[in-house]
Order: C-alpha cells, then structure tokens, then sequence
C-alpha cells in the first residue's frame, strides 16, 4: 500500500529549509516530526501523524524555493529521516523534467545514488 501524502506548510525540507532534487544527493534530509501534529494529510483529506507514515512507502510532491516541482516516492523512519530507496524527480517552471534521482538512505544519511 502507498499512502499519497500533502504534507504541511514548513514540515517537509533539507535541513529545514525546502531545497531541490539536486540538493538530495549531498545533504541529509529530515522531516520534522512532532508526534502531536500532524505532519500532513491523506488524499482523502484526513490528518497523518508521524506515526501514520513511519516505515510505510509514500508518495507525495512538493515545491521547493527554486520553484521547482519535486515528485517524492520512498520511506520516512522513526526519527522523521530518509530511509531505505527512495525517488525523486524534479521538473522546472515550464514542467520540463530536469533529474531523476535513485538513491538509498540510512537514517537519513546517503549510501549510494544515481542522478539520471
């Protein structure tokens, strides 16, 4: 099962700023999670918690402060980081695919990766 995730304003970004794919390769990623708060919603419209997305494959997208339009497929662990094989394509303002990026992450930190 993958869960569509819209993720809340300021939850999602590298090292809590919002950055693009290309920025993935090098630097750690992490959610931030507060067990009390929603970190987004379903697209059924219904609140997720941290709890609700931890270990599960999603799926969600997202802009960054480039405005570039990133599409995210992978797992979350329970400290709100990157974990296990991840996706994430990147298109600029005029949706023109610009990376792909396959990569494998260990508690948020890089082991391996392909930008195509």
């Amino acid at each position: 099962m993958i869960i569509c995730v819209t993720f809340s304003q300021g939850s999602m970004g590298v090292n809590g700023s919002p950055a693009s794919a290309i920025l993935f390769t090098s630097m750690p990623f992490t959610l931030d999670f507060d067990d009390d708060n929603p970190v987004g919603e379903s697209e059924h419209g219904e609140e997720l918690f941290p709890g609700d997305i931890v270990g599960k494959s999603i799926y969600t997208s997202f802009y960054d402060n480039n405005g570039f339009l990133n599409w995210f497929y992978g797992r979350f662990n329970e400290n709100g980081q990157w974990d296990g094989n991840v996706v994430l394509n990147a298109f600029c303002g005029n949706g023109n695919l610009i990376a792909i990026l396959e990569a494998t992450y260990q508690n948020g930190v890089l082991v391996a990766d392909e930008l195509i």
